[in-house]
């Protein structure tokens, strides 16, 4: 098979078919690599991955096409391939030369060669049946918006929980909600990773629930699948309740500000694994100061609506920027208790989350 791709086109389709391709453990052994078939009755390529618990698949049409003498029309290609096209330049077509041995990828003088991976086990991906698929508002959006809380390991807290009116994520320490309709029969805990792919989707998605699986389809040729978690879910609702209790006071800020300012201390922060910002609530400012190692003591001062009365905080300040950047809106409401142990709650239109702070040692305040 020889064929010419848009570059935009099939870089896209083989870097999400990436993000889901195993990268270690049992899967990498089942299903390793990404899966190519132009054995329809068209012309365009099949795109699919998996991690046997999620699955890609997409269709792209080629610019060009011929197809030649092959023993058969699939082949395997290892990840590597799509890190490589995604460095070439995005305004040239890209050729895609294949053989039962290697796949040859060329654009003008860059040209690279890989082999295929030998899998006959390799677990094919089918197309699902979408007949009765429902279209959900803006879920790629609110998904993003609440995946910054979820866990980075562990079942079912490292996935997104659905209930049918909203998303839910948290890792015990801080926690998100995001309003959503979504046709569950049941509340049901899917893998952020699998939902990953659909983050930067602002339209419109097809979502279809089974019973032991959650399908979406971003457009017409893309089909993404994921499992359901079998783990019941923790009671999120209850944090949140808990933390509009606590509420005495409340301020707006602009988005925009107050990630910048987090920006620069986090910067001088590097790869610090525990940085910590002071947040001061008081008077007509919040102003956040961090103890930067050997480097000295930085201070950024974010205007607030309306004066209030003092309160210190402490908080990680890359959680709290993932917090503040990840809702959907330019103008946030943050909520402060009244004690340094109680829980910041920041608000916005169909989107609520909820933060721990870091408990200080005598005098760190």
């Amino acid at each position: 098979m020889k064929a010419k791709f848009d570059a935009a086109v099939l870089v896209d389709a083989l870097n999400t078919a990436a993000k889901i391709a195993p990268s270690r453990g049992a899967a990498f052994d089942i299903a390793n690599g990404i899966h190519l078939d132009w054995s329809g009755l068209g012309q365009e390529l099949v795109i699919t991955a998996t991690d046997m618990e999620s699955t890609y698949r997409t269709e792209i049409q080629p610019k060009e096409f011929e197809n030649g003498l092959l023993s058969k029309n699939e082949c395997i290609v290892p990840v590597a391939l799509a890190n490589y096209v995604s460095k070439l330049d995005p305004e040239l077509p890209i050729e895609l030369h294949v053989d039962d041995q290697k796949v040859l990828v060329k654009q003008k003088r860059s040209r690279v060669k890989f082999n295929v991976i030998k899998n006959a086990a390799w677990p094919r991906v089918h197309a699902q049946d979408l007949s009765d698929i429902a279209v959900v508002d803006s879920f790629g959006r609110m998904i993003k918006s609440v995946a910054w809380a979820s866990a980075r390991s562990g079942a079912p807290l490292m996935g997104v929980h659905i209930d049918g009116e909203a998303l839910y994520a948290t890792d015990k320490k801080c926690a998100a909600r995001a309003a959503c309709k979504v046709p569950v029969d049941e509340p049901i805990t899917v893998p952020l990773r699998s939902v990953s792919s659909v983050f930067s989707v602002d339209d419109d998605i097809g979502v279809k629930s089974t019973k032991n699986k959650l399908i979406l389809m971003p457009s017409e040729t893309v089909q993404v699948t994921s499992t359901i978690y079998a783990q019941e879910y923790l009671p999120v609702q209850k944090a949140f309740d808990q933390a509009i209790t606590g509420v005495v006071m409340s301020v707006t800020i602009d988005q925009g500000a107050f990630t910048s300012a987090l920006g620069r201390i986090i910067g001088l922060y590097g790869s610090d694994a525990y940085p910590r910002v002071k947040a001061y609530l008081g008077g007509s400012a919040i102003k956040l100061t961090a103890d930067v190692n050997e480097l000295g003591t930085v201070t950024e001062i974010v205007d607030v609506d309306e004066p209030t009365r003092p309160l210190k905080m402490m908080f990680n300040p890359r959680s709290l920027n993932d917090m503040i950047s990840s809702a959907p809106a330019s103008t946030i409401t943050l909520g402060w208790p009244d004690k340094v142990s109680g829980f910041l709650y920041a608000q916005c239109t169909d989107w609520e989350a909820v933060m721990a702070p870091i408990i200080p040692q005598e005098g760190e305040l």
